[in-house]
């Protein structure tokens, strides 16, 4: 695991135990890497540009943060109003 690649809340998540075998995530790609990356280890994303949001699990997050297409990887969280919640 490049752990250089991965953010906090993700770390976190990972590390914690949180219980989720599975996890929300946007994956930064490189300039000039494309969706072939993702397709390479048999992941599904969705979106296009150099962000794609995937739901991973953390084999996957594992391989995906070794890939030198994948430049970063961030926990996506769902969001709500400031002040709520």
């Amino acid at each position: 695991m490049d752990w250089s690649k991965v953010d906090a809340g993700l770390a976190g998540a990972l590390t914690g135990g949180g219980g989720s075998s599975r996890y929300a995530v946007f994956v930064h790609l490189t300039a000039g890497a494309g969706a072939d990356v993702l397709a390479e280890l048999g992941v599904e994303a969705s979106g296009e540009g150099r962000i794609r949001t995937a739901t991973l699990s953390a084999s996957e997050v594992e391989l995906l943060s070794d890939q030198d297409g994948a430049s970063r990887l961030t926990a996506s969280t769902a969001l709500g109003l400031a002040g709520e919640g």
